[in-house]
């Protein structure tokens, strides 16, 4: 077959889709693309915008890349650019000023509460303070607290985001309310919203609580990223759209056949990871106490572990981020990471023909081994292979010997 820019294409760059530990991202790793020389009239450029598709036919080519690329490397036998891949480096937290005008920056809130210490600003002389996105006001939704004491008299809202108490307080300031967002896809809709994403949800469990005081800054993507994985959901962002995905569902399904003439598989593999016997996470909540000594606010730590079948032997891991305060909402989303993380690994190597979508599910009949075997994957993990023309998929699923 004859293809106009086939000459000039020398290596087309590869990619692997995978997401971190303790990650929910499937985010894209690229290798360099390399043209020929010649490929330019003049100087080739520094920046250019291109299309890459990749197939044996027209008809059957697969869509790589839409996107920017930059010229790294220019010798008599090549052009070598890297593949720009947008970061959406945005911060999560708002900032502001405190009271001697250092930045700080403004936690944020989803779902129910208790006691949280907002960031005071303003001149040391007046008792201002960032509002956090609470649903309602001081007095109607939200309660403010002076140690442990109700105080939802004598407050302003300034209208700029900060409320006012002409009272002086005696001791620590807390809030304690509901965000106005409750739900991971509130979480997801709000955060598209800062990164300029249109978000595909249709997909995702709309019944997932979030309770949560985010004090650290970082990017919203990592946020993300470390939040979707421990509500057991995945996300990737593709030509302007983050589509967040239970792990529980299919999204969308083919069957293939090991020697039953559908299409071979150039390999397949199945893996019993080391077992994880036990996940815990611990957390820290707020209370007010009220004794003899007077009122305050005071910590309680709390830990949650969650066994599987394998207690004998596996290995121990911890979550470092948790998203709920309430012991059994964390413990049920630590026994849905557990019961994934034991699974089955199934790794395929297809003809490379389109490229899958996180989460697509894959059934097999594996008629190739010496014993037979029926089963699935979801995947999780993609690389690309031109040479071979193949995709290796991986990801977790299921599988019955016969």
């Amino acid at each position: 077959m004859s293809i106009w820019w086939e000459p000039k294409v020398i290596e087309m760059p590869s990619l692997e889709l995978s997401r971190s530990n303790q990650g929910g991202y499937q985010k894209p790793s690229w290798g360099q693309v390399s043209f020929a020389p010649d490929t330019y009239t003049g100087r080739p450029p520094r920046k250019a915008t291109v299309s890459l598709d990749w197939g044996l036919t027209y008809s059957g080519a697969i869509h790589i890349f839409d996107g920017t690329i930059f010229l790294r490397r220019y010798t008599t036998q090549q052009l070598v650019y890297d593949i720009f891949e947008p970061e959406y480096e945005i911060e999560l937290l708002a900032e502001g000023l405190d009271t001697e005008d250092n930045d700080v920056v403004q936690p944020l809130v989803a779902g129910s509460v208790e006691h949280m210490f907002p960031q005071r600003t303003g001149s040391d002389t007046e008792q201002r303070y960032y509002l956090p996105d609470f649903t309602g006001s001081i007095g109607s939704g939200i309660n403010a607290y002076d140690d442990g004491v109700l105080i939802n008299d004598s407050w302003t809202d300034n209208g700029d985001g900060t409320v006012s108490r002409s009272v002086d307080l005696v001791g620590q300031l807390t809030f304690s309310g509901t965000g106005n967002m409750t739900t991971l896809i509130e979480v997801f809709d709000w955060a598209c919203g800062e990164l300029g994403l249109t978000l595909d949800d249709s997909l995702a469990d709309a019944d997932v609580a979030i309770d949560a005081v985010i004090t650290s800054q970082q990017y919203v993507l990592d946020f993300l990223d470390s939040l979707s994985w421990y509500c057991d959901h995945g996300f990737y962002v593709r030509e302007g759209t983050l589509y967040l995905i239970s792990n529980d569902v299919d999204n969308g399904s083919q069957a293939i056949g090991l020697g039953e003439g559908d299409f071979d598989p150039i390999n397949i593999t199945y893996e019993w990871p080391q077992p994880v016997k036990k996940i815990s996470a611990k957390w820290q909540t707020r209370y007010a106490k009220v004794d003899e000594d007077g009122s305050r606010i005071e910590s309680q730590d709390h830990e949650v572990e969650v066994f599987s079948e394998f207690t004998a032997i596996g290995t121990e891991e911890s979550v470092s981020k948790v998203y709920n305060f309430d012991e059994t909402k964390v413990k049920s989303k630590l026994q849905s990471l557990i019961d994934r993380a034991n699974l089955p690994q199934i790794s395929l190597e297809i003809p490379l023909y389109r490229l899958p979508a996180y989460g697509e599910r894959i059934d097999f009949v594996d008629l190739v081994n010496i014993n037979p075997a029926t089963g699935y994957v979801r995947c999780r993990e993609v690389s690309l292979n031109y040479q071979n023309k193949s995709a290796h998929i991986k990801g977790d699923g299921e599988v019955t010997f016969t």
